[in-house]
């Protein structure tokens, strides 16, 4: 009978976050060739590092006094006992994916005797300590330039593979110089193809593009708490479209946000935290969807509205264009102002059944299952063909 390896995953959540999502797709197509054990700070799962939840606070904090903030920075500098812990695993390879707020610290890679494939799900380990480019140093620059050198350091000692999930990703650290790129590797992240399809309208033939209803969908873990996601650009294009005949009806899927310091009379539909099913069903019945967003590594959102059949309009940044062809399944945005995104929304409209007939092939290989599970697959067993050579 032929052995099953173990692997083990390590997210910081498995409820919430992209990352989440991700993990939990790779999780249930590995398994039906490896044993997977899952495990998190913030979840339900086999085990909780219940320590690291105080460590996380700790990370919350030092963010606030080197960042003045800690959304989008995570600075992982407070040792911890993990690396001794998962050593003790019996598990052939550790899978890390969004490992920030001090479920392990730098200082731990180096320690950890087992191999480990670690996916990037933002471009924390190039940019310092923030997630995103756009994060700068605040406060005690020194301490901070010493840790970023031991971060470094500790990551280059590391025994560690690495899967970027676009090539804007793998670029960055390539051009960065910092890292051995043979080390690196590009893998799409992967969506459910056969769910986030849109049954009902993939063949429908939209008549009404003249119409000037147009309902546009939003989704986004954070709203106006998150800058980065750009709903302060959503609001101002709700106001640049009263100067014209067209009504925008902005249908907004997000869990956490101020909602009370929402102007409501710009027509916006709030749907709080919802499940999948009713998220394929906004996307199915959308006209399209926009992403704002200042920074992006390549959003699920984005690939899971395409496989439904739904443009999207969206800031050219990051990996975005990796998903999104410009004029095939929806517009990218060059210019980050309200007038730029209007007349692609505009565009998309009067063009819709074009869109919308070309949006699912764009994507349906690209980022399925099948193509994630041959790639992951093949790494694995590299890596373990490597450790059963030097054991020889």
């Amino acid at each position: 009978m032929k052995k099953k390896y173990k692997i083990s995953f390590f997210n910081f959540s498995t409820v919430s976050g992209g990352s989440s999502t991700i993990s939990n797709a790779l999780i249930h197509i590995l398994s039906k060739e490896y044993v997977i054990q899952e495990y998190s700070v913030y979840g339900s799962n086999k085990r909780n590092f219940l320590f690291n939840k105080l460590l996380h606070r700790f990370d919350n904090l030092l963010s606030i006094i080197f960042f003045s903030t800690y959304r989008n920075v995570s600075i992982n500098c407070i040792p911890t006992c993990n690396a001794s812990i998962v050593n003790k695993f019996e598990s052939d390879i550790l899978h890390f994916h969004w490992i920030h707020f001090n479920f392990f610290s730098f200082w731990d890679f180096p320690k950890i005797n087992k191999p480990v494939i670690w996916t990037l799900h933002d471009s924390w380990i190039v940019n310092n300590f923030s997630h995103l480019d756009t994060v700068q140093f605040y406060s005690f620059p020194r301490i901070l330039h010493f840790l970023n050198r031991n971060k470094y350091s500790c990551i280059n000692k590391s025994n560690f593979v690495y899967v970027c999930p676009s090539l804007w990703l793998y670029n960055k650290i390539k051009k960065s110089n910092m890292f051995d790129i043979k080390k690196f590797h590009h893998i799409y992240n992967p969506i459910d193809i056969d769910f986030w399809q849109n049954l009902n309208y993939s063949n429908y033939t939209y008549t009404d593009t003249n119409s000037l209803l147009i309902n546009v969908l939003f989704v986004s873990n954070e709203i106006n708490t998150n800058l980065n996601k750009g709903f302060s650009m959503l609001e101002s294009i709700a106001e640049f479209s009263k100067k014209f005949s067209y009504k925008l009806v902005f249908h907004i899927v997000c869990p956490i946000g101020d909602y009370d310091s929402i102007n409501t009379d710009s027509n916006f539909v709030f749907y709080g935290r919802v499940d999948k099913f009713k998220l394929r069903d906004l996307y199915c019945k959308s006209d399209l969807l926009v992403l704002p967003s200042l920074i992006e590594n390549l959003p699920t959102v984005l690939i899971e509205s395409i496989s439904c059949s739904l443009p999207v309009v969206a800031h050219n940044t990051g990996g975005v264009c990796e998903i999104v062809e410009d004029g095939v399944n929806g517009r990218l945005v060059d210019n980050y102002n309200s007038v730029s995104f209007f007349d692609a929304i505009i565009d998309v409209k009067k063009n819709l059944s074009r869109f919308k007939r070309d949006c699912r092939k764009s994507v349906e290989f690209k980022f399925s299952y099948e193509k994630a599970f041959n790639s992951y697959s093949n790494l694995y067993k590299s890596i373990l063909n490597d450790i059963s050579s030097n054991s020889c």
